[in-house]
């Protein structure tokens, strides 16, 4: 999941419970991070932006991001 606000953490979690590997990213603080990872309870964990894009089938982008150029991208659009 690129992201781990309100849309990305409950998309993630949803997911993660059903079974799919989930890599949440990019928070402003780790401990964000690690405690969303506890409240899944499944096959979820903390990474990079670049470990939650390697190897993927799918990588879900919600709300907005920073892509690694810079540039900030709304997802509606």
């Amino acid at each position: 999941m690129l992201g781990s606000g309100l849309m990305c953490g409950k998309l993630g979690t949803l997911f993660a419970r059903a079974r799919h590997e989930v890599v949440f990213s990019y928070a402003r603080r780790h401990e964000k991070l690690k405690k969303l990872v506890q409240d899944v309870h499944g096959n979820a964990r903390a990474g990079t932006l670049g470990e939650a894009t390697q190897e993927v089938d799918r990588c879900p982008l919600a709300g907005c991001a920073l892509v690694p150029n810079g540039r900030r991208v709304e997802s509606d659009r």
